[in-house]
């Protein structure tokens, strides 16, 4: 089968990087402590940071080096998908990261996150189009983007995240990549 694969909410803690670059920064902004989860998609409005102010430091902070290149993984990320590769299926990676002066920002820290991580894959494609990249089946975390695989006929499954949970409709749903890796490789076999 081939694999779907989003990056941040999924394999990589993007609001983590985020405000590790932010404490970096001489600033004013009301960051709370948080237990390794952000709560909402827009986390940084809550301290007081604008649209505008946000992107401006995504694009820093990729030039920086630190957005998409520095952060730990999610639930072993690296595991999961090699175990989904053992069982001959390609892991594509389709992402939405288009931060820092130039495309290469994002693309260079991103492959080499994943290169030191140790994360295996076939294709890496940089786009907001989830469906960009034919696909039997994919784990995302943005409902938007769910919706519109099912849509394109893609058995996809959306992460467990607090961002996530307004959701009003029966989406298939996993706790982990981990989880979904097992769902992966049962239908494998």
């Amino acid at each position: 089968m081939r694999v779907g694969v989003d990056l941040d909410g999924v394999c990589y803690n993007f609001a983590d990087s985020f405000i590790k670059y932010i404490n970096g920064l001489d600033h004013s902004y009301q960051i709370p402590q948080y237990d390794g989860e952000v709560d909402k998609w827009h986390f940084y409005r809550d301290w007081g940071m604008t649209d505008e102010e946000f992107v401006k430091h995504c694009h820093n902070g990729a030039d920086d080096m630190i957005i998409f290149r520095q952060g730990g993984q999610r639930d072993n990320a690296a595991g999961a998908i090699d175990f989904m590769r053992a069982f001959g299926n390609t892991v594509h990676i389709i992402t939405d990261r288009s931060f820092g002066s130039t495309p290469e920002s994002s693309e260079e820290n991103t492959k080499w996150w994943l290169f030191s991580h140790g994360i295996q894959y076939d294709t890496l494609t940089f786009s907001a189009d989830k469906t960009s990249v034919p696909t039997d089946v994919f784990i995302e975390d943005k409902l938007e983007n769910y919706d519109a695989l099912v849509a394109a006929g893609v058995d996809c499954y959306l992460v467990d995240r607090p961002w996530n949970q307004d959701d009003t409709m029966l989406r298939k749903r996993v706790k982990s990549i981990q989880q979904f890796a097992t769902l992966v490789g049962c239908m494998s076999v």
